[in-house]
């Protein structure tokens, strides 16, 4: 893949932070950077997949929520009968 440059802003303790970082794992600042953006995306979309999976699976419907209050009512009088 080809890498493009850019510039970026940040605080010059998040700066000290990756250096010492990319240093102790022997690799580049940009290399550093690399992951720590693939990691952020990666989560980010994770989070994003999820979402759509609670908006799918995540809501009862009304039928649904019909048939877990009768199952309920079920439940309990067979338990009161015991």
């Amino acid at each position: 893949m080809a890498k493009v440059k850019t510039a970026v802003s940040l605080s010059e303790a998040v700066l000290s932070e990756a250096d010492k970082l990319a240093e102790s794992l022997s690799t580049s600042r940009s290399q550093i950077f690399e992951m720590a953006l693939s990691e952020l995306i990666s989560r980010h979309q994770n989070q994003q997949m999820l979402e759509q999976l609670d908006a799918v699976y995540g809501e009862d419907s009304a039928e649904e929520i019909k048939l877990i209050q009768q199952m309920k009512s079920v439940q309990k009088s067979v338990i009161e009968e015991w």
